[in-house]
């Protein structure tokens, strides 16, 4: 069963509590000190963290709340070497400097990327969603053994809050910026969850959700353009888990997700051929400086997703070993329509479309016998 995860616990505050209590050996009432266990599953089986023989680092999801994260780009302070880049499309990742470079579609990733156990092949999807994480663990260095040939950097497994049997609760946080006071140019963001025990100590529900509509931070000054602005995205996901408590040694987890994502790309800014739009020249303007943040395109570049997915993990205690099996199907259209007029020497529109489906199966056991511990099954993956 999934041990509840506490704050991070860093190595300096043994000491502390060593001598604390070697201080209240003497008094009449000692206060006994207990030092909280972060259990991570970075093997592939749960383990405390001091017992994990690798380097990584652990977010919490009290950790993501101190920081007010909203954005992944936001935990690279909770999780140092890591460097995100790109967008929806063209996402990539590096750690320690290892990775490929901006551009990734379609590239091999040197950090591969998990969401509750379970492989991503659009990192740029799972970064847009930000929503009722439980913690992140970050693994530096090779990790081919348990992660495959496609991790020579690292990995990243992200885990989301899973049903309790608590009771019903859940939450709803906001935020609402304008840049440079412009109504203009504003975001609103609205994400949430909620937690529903279905029947006592059997069957839970957890749905989470998140909505983002952020008009971008670059004018576009075009009177042609259809679009006043330029950098912004729109985001409405869903994911909706329900946990099943078989009996005492065997559970089943199923996780149903939607995405519907838009990022408006800015990655260029033009001077446009008509009057009082930029220039006459039809030669591309020198990339325009931060402060001055003005689009001439004619029209907003953009890139869509459409993501599904649903999966199952069963768990099993048994006797002789802890089984798992897990069994994933993703439907997954992307496509991308990029502003470059009038650009020279290039295409007037970018475009790329991905539309593919992904069917993945896993077969684990795992266990730990006095010392040694190990983990060994079959991985089936089938990308048509």
């Amino acid at each position: 069963m999934p041990h509840p995860i506490k704050p991070l616990v860093c190595a300096a505050s043994l000491a502390v509590v060593s001598l604390c209590s070697h201080a209240q050996t003497d008094t009449e009432n000692p206060v006994p000190t207990v030092l909280d266990e972060v259990v991570v599953t970075a093997q592939k089986r749960e383990q405390i963290l001091q017992d994990v023989p690798i380097s990584i680092s652990v977010a919490t999801a009290q950790d993501i709340a101190d920081i007010n994260a909203f954005t992944f780009a936001d935990l690279e302070q909770l999780t140092p070497g890591v460097s995100l880049f790109g967008g929806l499309q063209s996402a990539s990742i590096r750690l320690r400097g290892v990775g490929p470079g901006f551009f990734a579609v379609n590239s091999p990733q040197s950090v591969v990327v998990f969401v509750d156990q379970f492989a991503q092949a659009q990192i740029g999807t799972v970064f847009s969603t930000l929503v009722d994480i439980e913690r992140l663990e970050l693994l530096r260095g090779p990790q081919g053994t348990l992660y495959g040939i496609n991790a020579p950097g690292g990995a990243y497994n992200i885990i989301t809050r899973s049903p309790d049997f608590e009771g019903v609760g859940g939450y709803v946080e906001g935020s609402y910026s304008q840049y440079d006071k412009s109504s203009e140019l504003a975001a609103q963001d609205m994400r949430g969850a909620v937690n529903v025990p279905l029947v006592d100590d059997k069957l839970a529900l957890r749905v989470a959700g998140v909505y983002r509509d952020d008009d971008g931070f670059i004018k576009n000054v075009n009177p042609a353009s259809p679009d006043d602005s330029n950098g912004g995205s729109d985001t409405k996901a869903v994911r909706g888990k329900l946990r099943w408590l078989i009996n005492d040694t065997m559970q089943l987890d199923t996780t149903a997700n939607y995405q519907d994502l838009t990022q408006y790309i800015s990655s260029f800014a033009y001077q446009g051929e008509l009057p009082d739009t930029g220039g006459t020249t039809g030669n591309p303007a020198i990339y325009t400086k931060f402060k001055d943040r003005v689009d001439y395109g004619d029209f907003a570049g953009r890139v869509d997703g459409d993501v599904k997915d649903i999966s199952a993990h069963w768990s099993w205690e048994a006797p002789f070993s802890n089984v798992d099996f897990l069994a994933m199907h993703q439907q997954f259209k992307n496509s991308s329509n990029e502003n470059r007029k009038p650009f020279p020497d290039s295409n007037e529109v970018f475009a790329i479309d991905l539309d593919y489906k992904i069917t993945t199966y896993e077969l684990r056991f795992s266990d730990q016998v006095g010392d040694i511990g190990y983990v060994t099954g079959l991985y089936y993956f089938d990308r048509p």
